[in-house]
């Protein structure tokens, strides 16, 4: 059986890319796209912002990176925002805002290195990226 990533051109690509490219499609869809692919490969890495009581929106999705914090928010106008925290030693030193495609490059490595080190996550990714 060959492997998803390997005959998708996914390496090729790179995680990255293939995340870019979702962004690109629909800029609205993505924040619970990416929630969801984070959620099922990286999940004790994930936090998923929601709102409402009731009926759960998707406001943003945090994702811890080491001791870094990344974030994607949809804040209601425009497109979604995108932060990068940088933490020591649990003291949140610096944020600073960083365009949505930066925000998919670090999320891309993150995701391609739990890929290579989980085969759970690996075959989530490919799932949820349409690789299977």
């Amino acid at each position: 059986m060959s492997d998803p990533f390997e005959t998708s051109g996914a390496i090729g690509l790179g995680v990255s890319a293939a995340l870019a490219q979702q962004y690109a499609q629909d800029q609205r869809e993505f924040l619970p796209l990416i929630a969801s692919v984070l959620k099922n490969a990286i999940p004790n890495d994930v936090e998923i912002i929601e709102t409402g009581l009731f009926k759960k929106t998707i406001k943003g999705v945090a994702v811890r990176q080491g001791e870094n914090r990344l974030v994607l928010e949809d804040i209601g106008h425009g497109s979604l925002q995108a932060s990068f925290t940088r933490v020591v030693r649990g003291i949140a030193l610096k944020t600073e805002s960083v365009s949505v495609e930066e925000w998919v490059a670090l999320i891309g490595e993150a995701l391609e290195k739990s890929a290579k080190e989980n085969l759970a996550a690996r075959n989530a990714l490919a799932k949820r990226l349409g690789l299977d």
